[in-house]
């Protein structure tokens, strides 16, 4: 089991910008969200990790969104029952030659729902000791997640909904490592709002806003995370080809 009164630690690196929550091994983190997220929302990043081998595998890193249904989000409770109502939490396994690798759990009421293929994660280790970006989109039931700009998973059916998730929650397993032989941090999070699909709102409200296509910075390169609503339209058009579109941005 995890120690639920695990330490972390408000940090500044000598050579990447910004402050980040440094955590520990054997620990769970839950933010101090008090507001739910709807069905719709996504979820970004940066995680770093500080790893060189020793001889051992490295801890599995997991992160993920939980509801605490009618409870306060920051019960303690939910330090060793964050899966009591509902969660969804993608396991990362960082490894060496290329065997990083990466799945996804969900439960509700605390039964297993749903778990995914393993995926690899090739390039993950080109990126230890500096930021790894993460990009999750939730639509209902349906779950993306981008890791540096690269597509890893969509899962159509994968999310339960019987409540609203209203929390994260990250966790550091455990290892034949010492803390001070390793470093997992966290930074730049942000939680925001999805909106209703692209379908709904072109067919039956005759217009469709989005804040989903990012560009690279100072550039009208498409970042590849915008990919998902790009598609979304795509067939939204294809299947209805009656509508005319005027594109304003």
């Amino acid at each position: 089991d995890y120690d639920p009164g695990g330490k972390a630690e408000l940090v500044t690196l000598s050579t990447i910008v910004g402050r980040w929550l440094k955590l520990y091994q054997n620990a769970l983190y839950l933010t101090s969200n008090k507001t739910e997220f709807t069905k719709n929302f996504t979820v970004v990043f940066d995680l770093i990790l500080q790893l060189k081998n020793c001889g051992y595998s490295y801890p599995y890193v997991s992160f993920g969104f939980l509801s605490s249904n009618d409870q306060p989000t920051n019960d303690n409770q939910f330090l060793n029952g964050y899966r009591r109502f509902q969660s969804t939490e993608f396991f990362v396994r960082p490894s060496e030659g290329g065997n990083s690798n990466m799945y996804l759990d969900t439960y509700q009421d605390g039964k297993p729902l749903f778990k995914s293929e393993q995926q690899y994660v090739a390039k993950l280790e080109k990126y230890y000791g500096k930021p790894s970006h993460f990009a999750i989109q939730v639509q209902e039931k349906r779950i993306r997640i981008w890791v540096n700009d690269e597509k890893k998973f969509d899962l159509p059916m994968a999310i339960p909904t019987a409540y609203i998730f209203n929390n994260l929650f990250f966790k550091i397993h455990t290892s034949g490592y010492k803390d001070d032989q390793l470093g997992f941090y966290i930074g730049n999070l942000k939680v925001a709002t999805g909106k209703p699909d692209a379908r709904h709102k072109l067919v039956t409200e005759g217009k469709f806003t989005t804040t989903g296509i990012l560009f690279d910075f100072q550039s009208a390169v498409i970042r590849p995370e915008s990919y998902g609503v790009l598609k979304e339209i795509a067939t939204v058009l294809k299947e209805n080809s009656s509508i005319k579109i005027k594109i304003i941005g």
